[in-house]
């Protein structure tokens, strides 16, 4: 089963979306826990896309509503870990 952290960018930009946004992006969350716990892998779009020239993937969770994070094998606990790294709208794709 995987787990998560964040860096400081997305906790700063997480605490900036509203109510309606913060539950809009649970809501895209709770669906890539789903196919990662169920075997699948990271889902296809309109969900998810890697970020072309990057080992990173862009959550789409609104019209305007974007995250991305990393999905590394962590050695030491011999489990997947999602890293969330940004939050927001379409700007965050400026600086992955």
């Amino acid at each position: 089963m995987p787990y998560y952290t964040s860096l400081p960018t997305f906790d700063r930009e997480f605490k900036k979306l509203n109510a309606e946004e913060k539950l809009a992006f649970m809501a895209a969350v709770r669906k890539l826990i789903q196919s990662l716990n169920s075997g699948q892998g990271i889902p296809g779009l309109p969900l998810i896309r890697k970020l072309s020239g990057y080992n990173l993937y862009e959550l789409r969770w609104a019209a305007d509503g974007r995250a991305t994070f990393e999905y590394v094998d962590d050695p030491v606990l011999q489990a997947n870990k999602v890293i969330w790294r940004r939050v927001g709208g379409h700007s965050v794709l400026n600086n992955p």
